[in-house]
């Protein structure tokens, strides 16, 4: 390898690396897959345990291709509607704060509901809601995705590690939910709600982030 392209290899892996770190941080906390394991594991009660692996399989790949479908054309949506990146930045900084929000002050994991169970039981393929929509890719998550995607402009190195980030992110989601029983049990509910407020505090404080970007872009003002 010349010493051109050596150098041009360092430049590449300095501009990756910051991306990917960020957007895995914001992915992995918006999607929080430690925090769904225990609420998969309490709905997906009447399945097989040897169907078990190809629900969490499809309702994470179902999950991966929704919030990489917006990732990658929900800028063509947003200027279609005329909607600006710094004005699409501060509601969705403002979506996640209420999401990180609500992750602090309440309860994670959603109380036993009887309805909702006999819902999902009688679903055919409760693997697609609401396992993959809307826990996995919700709101909150497809808006992440957006909003990381967006404010990468037209690097494709930049969008690259975005994608990588989300794949790593989706990869550990599954396996999380594969071992949901045995991760339930090691964490119990109380490190569950623990782990889920400080995800919480770190998404609360990129919501801001965003919401300043967008203001600063907005107003002006440097």
């Amino acid at each position: 390898m010349s010493y051109a392209n050596h150098y041009q290899h360092l430049i590449s892996v300095y501009m990756f690396l910051p991306v990917f770190i960020h957007s895995f941080v914001a992915l992995f906390v918006m999607i929080d897959p430690v925090g769904i394991a225990p609420l998969f594991f309490g709905l997906s009660s009447h399945i097989p345990k040897d169907k078990l692996r190809h629900c969490a399989l499809k309702g994470t790949f179902i999950a991966y291709c929704t919030m990489l479908f917006f990732g990658l054309f929900g800028h063509l949506i947003l200027a279609e509607l005329g909607v600006s990146i710094p004005a699409f930045k501060i509601a969705g900084g403002a979506l996640l704060f209420v999401v990180s929000f609500n992750m602090i002050m309440n309860d994670p994991i959603p109380p036993h509901d009887s309805k909702l169970e006999a819902k999902i039981e009688y679903d055919r393929d409760w693997a697609v809601s609401p396992l993959a929509i809307p826990l996995l890719a919700g709101p909150g998550s497809i808006t992440t995705t957006m909003l990381l995607m967006t404010q990468n402009g037209e690097s494709y190195l930049a969008k690259s590690a975005t994608i990588v980030a989300l794949t790593l992110t989706c990869i550990i989601t599954y396996f999380c939910l594969a071992g949901a029983e045995r991760l339930t049990n090691y964490m119990g509910k109380t490190g569950a709600n623990v782990f889920a407020r400080v995800l919480g505090i770190i998404l609360a404080a990129l919501a801001v982030q965003y919401m300043a970007d967008g203001i600063r872009v907005i107003f002006k003002l440097g």
